[in-house]
């Protein structure tokens, strides 16, 4: 069975393209900002460490998922990748919920 590709077709996938390597690589730069509006404390350090290694590890997994060895590789990266997101949201939810005016407030602001 021969299948052949319409012009048509291939300018609408390019229409629609869904650039989750640049969406990734803003929500890494946001964490880091965020974790260095962090108070200096022993608390504020540690949100602020979970925050850049969870928040962080997206961007390079997806690197990684995009070389995967087969389908089933590709969205095993991605599902760990979706799992370090779940834990940054977490971290995020705390951070937003410390005394520090801001840290919270950057939290917040952070992802509007």
């Amino acid at each position: 069975m021969k299948y052949t590709i319409q012009k048509s077709e291939i300018t609408k996938v390019e229409e629609t393209r869904y650039d989750l390597e640049e969406r990734l690589l803003e929500f890494s730069v946001r964490i880091i900002r965020l974790s260095e509006s962090r108070p200096a404390t022993r608390a504020g350090n540690h949100v602020a460490g979970q925050l850049l290694r969870s928040g962080t590890a997206p961007l390079p997994m997806h690197g990684e998922a995009q070389a995967a060895e087969s389908a089933r590789d590709f969205q095993h990266k991605l599902r760990v990748a979706l799992k370090e997101l779940r834990e940054t949201l977490f971290s995020v939810l705390q951070a937003t919920r410390m005394k520090t005016p801001t840290f919270a407030r950057s939290a917040r602001c952070a992802f509007q």
